[in-house]
């Protein structure tokens, strides 16, 4: 058996490339968009980070992300030990290069907001925010080149 890291590594980045810039408040844009990177590719706490999400779509892509990766955790169990090593050496790798993105773009606003993030070999993720009961979420992600 054969896991594929690829469309794994795309989902979990798409869900989550949003580490830098640390905004002044625990509800700016940014501060929002970090909380959900260490809950998603940090921590993988998927309950803490759903209260930060607004829309249905944006709350089946981490729904989803969520069971994808409890069936790679069993599947990975069921591999050869040096294959075990190997895909989880590449999962290592790519929440390093989580861990060094970087914003390439903000737009700011009253009420929405994006930031555009770029991990280095795995594209740009844009995260969409709104401001819901004056708290910011994360509405929607796009993703390119990943």
């Amino acid at each position: 058996m054969k896991l594929s890291f690829r469309p794994l590594a795309a989902v979990v980045f798409a869900a989550c490339a949003a580490l830098v810039g640390c905004g002044p408040g625990s509800n700016s844009p940014e501060a929002v968009a970090e909380k959900v990177f260490k809950g998603l590719m940090v921590e993988q706490n998927f309950e803490a980070v759903k209260p930060l999400l607004s829309g249905d779509e944006v709350i089946r892509r981490v729904e989803s992300l969520q069971k994808d990766l409890k069936e790679m955790q069993e599947g990975l169990s069921q591999l050869p030990p040096e294959e075990q090593k190997e895909f989880q050496a590449e999962f290592q790798k790519m929440k390093e290069a989580c861990a060094n993105a970087s914003v390439v773009e903000k737009t700011l606003g009253d009420s929405e907001a994006t930031i555009t993030y770029r991990v280095e070999g795995q594209g740009t993720s844009s995260l969409h925010l709104v401001k819901v009961d004056g708290v910011w979420k994360v509405d929607r992600i796009d993703e390119k080149n990943l």
